[in-house]
């Protein structure tokens, strides 16, 4: 394990209602650049069949109003380099692909994956 260094990632995961941005910074300012350890991707998890009840605007801060829901929903997807839209399977075909451009309108740097019952190859999220 450790001691012998035998790990070749670690992945933190947060809750749902935790703001990357401070973990982010953390570990850059901790291990920087040239350290054996550093920060290789963020992945953020939305959920297609929440969102696509939602008005979509809750991911515009500049059409509504800050909540603390929607600051840390939004600090997740900036932070994000691969968004997984899951639940696919339970939202129309159609209405998917409105999220997914919508998804790529919010966060243009990340990959953007969809998928039914969170099944997503590693190797698309490494």
């Amino acid at each position: 394990g450790v001691d012998e260094g035998l790990l070749d990632y670690i992945c933190l995961e947060t809750s749902g209602a935790a703001d990357p941005r401070k973990l982010v910074t953390l570990l850059e300012k901790r291990f920087g650049p040239t350290a054996r350890a550093r920060l290789d991707r963020v992945v953020a998890l939305v959920d297609a069949d929440e969102l696509s009840m939602r008005d979509e605007a809750w991911l515009d801060s500049a059409k509504v109003p800050p909540s603390w829901e929607a600051t840390v929903q939004r600090a997740q997807l900036s932070c994000a380099d691969v968004v997984v839209l899951n639940k696919i399977d339970l939202v129309p075909d159609d209405r998917v692909q409105e999220l997914l451009k919508r998804l790529k309108d919010v966060c243009p740097e990340a990959r953007v994956l969809k998928c039914a019952f969170g099944a997503v190859a590693l190797s698309e999220l490494l």
